[in-house]
């Protein structure tokens, strides 16, 4: 699900449990990063443990 107000836009996902997840951020420009407080790193993409 993706919703925009304004210049902001946001996404949710329903994730399986007990499974780790990899995930990255877009901006403007087609600019990709991570996420610093993620549960992990697998050199590309943050990793996310539910």
């Amino acid at each position: 699900m993706f919703s925009v107000r304004g210049e902001k836009r946001s996404g949710g996902a329903a994730l399986p449990c007990k499974r780790v997840h990899s995930f990255r951020y877009v901006a403007a420009g087609d600019y990709w990063f991570d996420e610093d407080q993620a549960d992990g790193h697998d050199g590309t993409n943050s990793r996310l443990h539910t």
